[in-house]
Order: structure tokens, then sequence, then C-alpha cells
């Protein structure tokens, strides 16, 4: 036998990895003859669609009948065929009618349906979910009842092997093999819809390169064909939401959905009127509607970050554009996204660039004052990233900057756009290049072959992901930053996190890059818990806030505890690897006329009620310990009080110290009265605190007696 058809209990279609193989394979060898599954339906079927997965793999020289159809009498009534040289596959019917589609070969797998209905005297072929060709003649003789497939007939000169997977027949359409996803937010790959240009020969290959990359299922791909050119009209716009409206919808798709990618080739920019503004396709396929009104987004800048389910879009979308000069400039987007979600920028070699300033325009003030209050406050610690301004944050000076390096981050405003000289060779990876650019367009193309605008300039520099303008746009559509980079920083894929800044959608600004790419900042830093009323209230995965590695304290003075109460704060560091060290260090505010204070660490001795007092030599040893040197545990002064038994508390001794030891040890006379004592300590920030009482200190009851020599015997 020249074909063996074989299948291990563990393969499956590559969408399901987890369950393993690639499925059923087909190895044939030179000579004649053909191995196949068989299937009775049980009755001559006058509607018939069957659904298989094909991979053609390796092979070569000739053709092979994939699928064959038999009537009640086993007469043929359909076939399938593959010639593996020019990659056709078609279908044949009694009475001449056929079906053909040339297949891509640099999609690896391939969806194929064919139908026959032969009441109706129709036949239809789909690849992918997408009709590759139809039919109308009389297929009356197309009447079904056995079903064959693998290779039911090959040509004597056919050798190699391919892989056949998840057969379904049956009387309606199937479409693809639909993944159910496992999260359900958008970082979930099955929520993404991917489109690409089948116009052009170098598509395919670009869709198949970042399925692999990023685990897109092969159903979550949709090919069509497409004007090449970036700028379309109204109408072609139209028929664009309806094929991809239409596909979602045929293909059980519409309700897990939550993101599309246009890829290669798809055209960027709608016309609808004819002579200008031009309009992003990708910022207006934010909802399926084929007007070009911007819409309010109901998720901007939330108060509290949970990552949005299908539900929370209302009917949205996230969007995000992949293209470029050509094919390799297209995969080179990914391929930098690949490296960025591998490992997490690195402190030392990569720095956010922030250039916020607007000068003295009253009319953008409120929105880039926030982008400041963000850059220097918790929002930029958080980042774990040095963060650079452009001018000194206590004026207003419209500043910019002339050169930046290992910008691993960008994001800036101007009235004009930046001289394209303005990024110089990175010291290290570059993630993001955001410009906020009010007054036109940026960018009304990305496939220049040299960079001539702002989007192409900081790709060609590095940058796996830029967000652009493409129009006109008031105040009140700027970006919210807080929410993009807070988002980004708790791992959010970069698609989410820019859907949730952006306050209108189908605005003016849009996202070039890989929508599932995580930007994984810095591990190195010091993590803040804080304010808890005690240790035992922390939650050591919600850390208030993150100090970026090299910063060395933090400012405290609005963390006001209520009057007569104290806060703790802990900070625990971890390494460029985020492993977190076993100790931590912790720190006591505490409100002293109005202000936040830092305490002194309280002794470890003494640490009880009634402590003891140490009688030695007629002495009275009064001893304080702490578990470091005073000068790190805060101690400015440390003083002895005593209290005699119903009187009131004095001050027995005012001890000097070296700030190096780690006590503070007191000899004084034993007391006259019934006293006892008690240690007041007073911190660098001059707030004081007392130990317990120590037990009561009583003198002695007898008189000393001493030997006195009288005399001496003579």
């Amino acid at each position: 036998m020249s074909t063996i058809l074989s299948q291990s209990v563990s393969a499956s279609f590559p969408d399901r990895p987890d369950q393993g193989g690639v499925g059923l394979e087909v190895a044939m060898s030179l000579g004649d003859g053909g191995s196949y599954l068989s299937h009775d339906l049980g009755a001559e079927q006058t509607t018939f669609h069957a659904r298989f997965v094909f991979n053609p793999w390796d092979l070569t020289g000739g053709r092979v009948t994939l699928l064959a159809g038999l009537d009640g009498l086993d007469v043929e009534s359909l076939r399938v065929n593959y010639d593996a040289d020019s990659r056709v596959l078609s279908a044949w019917f009694p009475g001449g009618a056929s079906l053909s589609v040339v297949l891509d070969g640099a999609v690896a797998w391939q969806c194929v349906e064919v139908s026959v209905d032969t009441v109706a005297g129709s036949a239809d072929l789909w690849i992918n979910g997408v009709v590759a060709d139809q039919a109308s003649a009389d297929l009356s003789a197309s009447t079904i009842q056995i079903v064959w497939i693998g290779a039911v007939h090959k040509e004597t000169g056919l050798a190699g092997s391919m892989f056949m997977d998840e057969f379904i027949f049956s009387d309606s359409y199937i479409g693809p093999v639909v993944v159910v996803p496992k999260q359900t937010h958008a970082g979930d790959p099955t929520r993404w819809l991917v489109v690409y240009n089948t116009a052009d020969s170098d598509a395919a290959s670009w869709v198949e390169s970042y399925r692999q990359a990023r685990g897109i299922p092969f159903a979550n791909l949709l090919g069509l064909v497409l004007p090449l050119t970036e700028t379309i009209d109204a109408t072609s716009y139209a028929d664009f939401v309806t094929a991809v409206e239409g596909y979602l919808s045929a293909n059980q798709l519409s309700g897990q959905i939550m993101g599309i990618l246009l890829g290669y080739r798809v055209p960027g920019y709608v016309d609808f009127i004819g002579d200008g503004p031009l309009t992003t396709v990708s910022a207006l396929m934010q909802s399926s509607s084929t007007t070009s009104g911007p819409l309010l987004n109901v998720n901007a800048s939330p108060t509290s970050y949970q990552r949005l389910a299908f539900n929370d879009l209302a009917g949205y979308r996230m969007t995000a554009r992949i293209d470029g000069p050509d094919l390799a400039a297209a995969n080179l987007l990914v391929s930098r996204s690949t490296s960025l979600i591998a490992s997490n920028l690195d402190v030392s070699d990569s720095s956010f660039y922030f250039d916020p300033f607007v000068g003295s325009n009253s009319s953008y003030q409120q929105a880039f004052t926030d982008m400041l209050d963000w850059a220097t406050g918790l929002g930029g610690m958080q980042t774990r990233l040095n963060i650079l301004l452009s001018g000194d944050p206590s004026g207003n000076t419209e500043a910019s900057f002339t050169t930046v390096s290992g910008d691993g981050i960008y994001w800036g405003w101007s009235s004009t756009l930046p001289d394209p000289d303005i990024f110089i060779a990175p010291t290290g990876r570059r993630a993001l290049c955001g410009q906020i650019y009010l007054d036109g367009g940026s960018v009304t193309t990305l496939r220049n072959v040299s960079p001539s605008n702002w989007v192409d300039t900081p790709i060609n520099a590095g940058y796996a992901s830029v967000i652009a303008s493409s129009r006109n746009s008031p105040v009140q559509w700027i970006p919210d930053t807080g929410a993009l980079f807070d988002a980004l920083t708790l791992g959010w894929t970069l698609a989410e996190a820019w859907h949730i800044a952006q306050p209108v959608l189908r605005g003016g600004f849009y996202l070039v890059g890989d929508p599932l790419m995580v930007i994984s900042m810095p591990r190195q830093g010091t993590e803040v818990f804080g304010p808890l009323s005690s240790v035992k209230s922390l939650d050591p995965s919600t850390p208030a806030f993150v100090l970026p590695d090299g910063v060395t304290g933090v400012d405290l003075a609005d963390a006001i505890p209520a009057d007569g109460s104290s806060a703790t704060y802990i900070l625990r560091r971890s390494d460029s690897l985020g492993r977190l060290e076993a100790s931590s260090t912790s720190i006591q505010v505490v409100n002293v006329g109005g202000e936040s204070r830092i305490p002194a660490a309280m002794p470890v001795w003494p640490d009880i009620t009634d402590w003891p007092a140490r009688l030695e030599d007629e002495k009275v040893r009064l001893l304080v310990t702490w578990d470091g040197p005073l000068r790190s545990m805060r101690v400015d002064r440390v003083e002895l009080l005593s209290e005699p038994e119903a009187g009131s508390e004095v001050m027995a001794a005012q001890p000097t110290f070296d700030p190096q030891d780690d006590h503070v040890l007191v000899t004084a006379p034993v007391p006259m009265i019934k006293s006892r004592y008690r240690w007041r300590i007073t911190s660098l920030d001059g707030v004081t605190q007392h130990t317990d009482w120590s037990v009561y200190v009583e003198p002695p009851t007898t008189p000393t007696i001493a030997l006195q020599q009288i005399g001496a015997n003579s």
C-alpha cells in the first residue's frame, strides 16, 4: 500500500496545543492506492456540508482526492481534490459544475468547507470561513449518503505527507474551528480578530507569523480581498465593515471578539467626503458603524482597575494596526513586541521621557497639568522607570527634548511636529512612543519607505508601538496618561491600557503596534505598603506604590494620620529578577501638631510592663536596647524618668551616647523613696515616645554595717 493513514490518541488541530499532536497524518509514497475513513450518513442527503482542516505539508508530484461523496447506490456524487504542485483545491460535481481556489502557501493550515444544495442547485466553497467560489447548476445527481475522507485516490507520482483533522458533516454552514476563550479579558488571543489583505501576496505570510507569535486561533484570522491603496472611500469602508461583521456573525465569534487588529496591507484611512480630512480605519472599527462620528468611552479613566470583560465594552471594541513599507518592516513590529513580552525593561538602560509642557496655552493647561502630576507623583514611581522631564515642573515654561536615548517610553505633546532628529541610537529597547498632537494628522500612511512623519520616525528609531493622530482633535479627546500607564504597570496588554485611556472612541488618536504586547516594567525597586493600622493588616499583593530603583527616600508629608493615632508603612525591596528579600523595613508615622512625623523605633528592651531594674553595688543599673544603631533607629535623645510612689514624674538622667551604639546604660543611686522608672525617647523629627514603667525599686530597709578597728592589742 502506498498510503498510510494514522493518528495518535493525543493528536489534535494546533489550535489546541495542550492536547498535543498535529492531527491525522496521511503519508504517501510513489505508486497507486489510497487510505481513507468512511462514514454512512444513513440516507441520501439533498443538502450537505463537509468541513475539515488541511495542511498540505510537503506534498509534491500530483493530485490527491481529499474527500469523496457517494449516493445510496455507491455512485460518486462529489469529489474534493488538491493539486500539490499548483496548490489548487477544487470540488467536482456530476454534470460538470466545479469550484476551485488556489491555497496560499504561506498559511500552513486551511479550513476547507464545501456544500451542495441539490434542491436549490447551488454549491459553495469556503476557505477559512470566507467564500472562495460559488456555482449554480443542475446538481440533482449530487445527493450524498457515504463520505470518504483522507487520501481517497492519488496520482502515481504524488509523495509526501499531509495532515487533516476536525471533520464535521452537516446540513448547514459549519465554519472554522472556533476556540473558546479561557480568559474574560482582551489579553486572551482568542478574543482578537486579525484582518489581512489577501490581495497582497505577502499578507498571508505576515498573518501566519503573527498567529504563531501570539497563538491566534485560525478561526480568528480573516483574509479579505481589499484595495491595496492606503486610503479608501466611504463605499469601500462600508463594504469592509459588512465583511468583518458578517464573518463574526456567521462563525459565532460576535460574542467573544473584544478587539480587531488591522494587519498587513489593510487600508488605513477613509476619506468620507472625497476631499479629506482622513479618518483612521482602526479608530472607526471601535464600533460597527459606517459613520465617522466619535463616541463617548464609558470605560475611560476608571477609578479602580479591573480588566474589562466582553460585556463591559458595551458593544464597542479595542483596535490596533500593524503595517509598514514592506513585509520585513511589519514583521519587525511583532518581533520587537515579542522581545518586550519576554523580559522587562531594564532600569539601567531604559528611561521614561516625559514632555508635558505647553507654555501659557490655557486651553490645554489642565490636561497637561494632569499629565505632569502623574509623572511626578505616585504613578511615575510605580513604573519603576527613571522619569526624565523636558522642563522644570515647578514652572510652566514650554520646553522640549533636543535628543533622547535609552528612552524605553516617550510621551509628550507639541503644537508642531518635533524634529525627527530627536531620536539618537538607543542604549536599550524602545517600547512605546506617544505624541499628543492636536493640530492635525501626524501621519497619512504607514507605508513610507523613508520616515516622513511622527509615526515613521519613532518606528524607524526602534519603537515597538506608537500612539498616532490623524485629524484635528479637541482638548477633551486628550488621552489619560495616568490610566494608560497605570494599566501597563499592572500588566495589562497595550490594547487594554490604550482603550481605557481614550475619553472618546473613533476619535483622532489610534494605536500602531501589537495590541497583545505587555510592556513589563523594571522589577527592581521598593514596594511601599500603607498606611496600615498594624502589620497584621498587610496585604503583600497590593503595595500602595513602588519606588524605582535608586530612589532612597519617600516623602510622607501628606500621609497625616488622624489626631492621636499612628499609621505604619512597610518597605519591601525586590531585585532585578523581581525576587523579594526576606526582610523588610517598617516606618511608623504619627500626627504631631497636624503634621506627619516619623518617630524613633521603639527599643526591643524594655518591651514589657513592670520590667525589672537591676540592683548592683548599691546602685540601680537601667538599660535600654535597640536592634540596630541608634542613628538608623532615628533616635535623637534618650532620657530616664523616675516617679516616686504617690509623687510626680521627674527627670532622673540625660545620658549621652554614641549614635553607633545600640544601647544606653544609666547607673543611678538607689532611690530614697520607693520609685519606678521609664525611658523617654525623642526622634529626629521631634516625636516623643515612652516605654512602659519598670517595677518599683524600694530603698534599703536596714542601715549599712561596716567593720571598724577601734584599737589594737599590745
